[in-house]
């Protein structure tokens, strides 16, 4: 009966995401930060877990409460995440801003070992020089 309920409610939800527009998955949710793609992407991922969740045994107890968990915080601030990542990255390149800006803009050519690093790192560009 759960898993027919789940069926049922996750049917909806497609349903209802096939009548979003393009402007409205940039709309802002009451998930703040998230906006509608991001919060839809979350939902995704998470139901993507719970058939290996099922399968796993049960833990025997909680780690953390829900409310420590869904607490605020810089967890979800994809501005200080995302300048994290890029920080990390440019220094195992080894670039300067400067210098990732001409390489991402392709002002200066990448070589094919830097394009694998670049890759590795998981920056992903339209251009890459």
């Amino acid at each position: 009966m759960v898993v027919e309920a789940f069926r049922l409610e996750a049917g909806q939800l497609a349903q209802a995401m096939t009548e979003v527009s393009a402007a409205e998955w940039g709309l802002p949710t009451r998930c703040a930060p998230w906006k509608v793609s991001d919060l839809l992407a979350h939902v995704r991922v998470v139901i993507a877990w719970l058939p290996g969740m099922q399968a796993a045994p049960a833990p025997t107890c909680a780690e953390v409460s829900a409310a420590e968990y869904y607490r605020p915080d810089d967890r979800f601030a994809p501005g200080i995440n995302a300048a994290d990542r890029w920080a990390a990255a440019l220094e195992k390149l080894g670039w300067g801003q400067l210098r990732f800006l001409r390489k991402a803009t392709g002002r200066e050519p990448i070589t094919r070992e830097e394009a694998s690093d670049v890759s590795r790192l998981g920056i992903r560009w339209l251009t890459l020089g």
